[in-house]
């Protein structure tokens, strides 16, 4: 397996997926002026809200990295099934749909949601 995943075809995915990262970055940044790349920050983030008793905000930076590992479990299934069938994964149809999700986030960022 190892030998495909380094197989020039797929070098377009992990642009993408690169690009992604950056995406979600600067998303993160322009609606809710923080950076959203790392889960370790966020544990920091929800302590401090904690202490201020800024619970509603707490909440947010908990959900941060449930969702992180929600979107791990779920392109990790949708790419396992296809292998135990003996299918290459098709990563492409995660990739659209994160996309499709990260500019509804965005768009519902820019109009204040």
């Amino acid at each position: 397996m190892p030998d495909t995943i380094l197989q020039s075809k797929n070098r377009f995915t992990w642009s993408l997926l690169a690009f992604q990262g950056g995406y979600i970055n600067v998303g993160g940044l322009l609606s809710i002026h923080l950076f959203v790349s790392h889960v370790t920050g966020f544990s920091a983030h929800l302590a401090v809200e904690i202490v201020k008793q800024d619970y509603l905000r707490s909440l947010y930076f908990l959900f941060v990295p449930i969702f992180f590992l929600a979107g791990a479990f779920l392109s990790s299934l949708f790419t396992e099934v296809r292998r135990k069938r003996n299918d290459s994964p098709v990563y492409i149809h995660i990739l659209l749909f994160l996309a499709l999700l990260f500019t509804a986030l965005s768009l519902l960022g820019h109009f204040h949601y």
